[in-house]
């Protein structure tokens, strides 16, 4: 018997979704993908974390295009079931949460570029293993002498 994760997507659906074909974009040319991501734990829920996950891909080198520029941003919301050990949950709700995220986008950037001009084009897969490193730490305050 397969057993449920310990962390569920509550919903998820795109906010942007733009694909552009670009006139004499090639498969050889270089793309960046910048991922713009946030992330909060729900106030109303204890164990739900809201995600934000933005990709935009562009031709690094305008004289030479991709095939297609892309603006695209995704809304999650995702929930860690409550007897996951607490100190690693909000971990997992991020880095396995955005995974999620980007999972659908990859497929729906797929699926659309499939019945676009140059044909489909698969997103390279990302890891946001790093995401909460490199988060800037918030300092306690300092503690006050008796």
């Amino acid at each position: 018997m397969n057993s449920l994760s310990p962390l569920q997507l509550k919903k998820h659906f795109f906010t942007r979704f733009s694909v552009r074909a670009n006139p004499g974009g090639t498969v050889a040319a270089q793309q960046i993908i910048e991922p713009a991501i946030s992330f909060e734990k729900n106030p109303e829920s204890p164990n739900q974390w809201v995600l934000n996950l933005g990709i935009v891909l562009k031709s690094a080198k305008p004289e030479a295009p991709i095939l297609y520029d892309a603006q695209l941003e995704m809304f999650g919301v995702v929930e860690v079931h409550t007897g996951f050990p607490p100190d690693k949950a909000e971990q997992l709700a991020v880095v396995n949460g955005l995974s999620l995220l980007y999972s659908a986008t990859r497929e729906m950037f797929q699926t659309v570029t499939a019945r676009c001009g140059h044909g489909s084009v698969a997103l390279p897969v990302l890891s946001f293993v790093d995401v909460l490193a490199s988060r800037p730490q918030v300092q306690p305050p300092p503690s006050t002498p008796p």
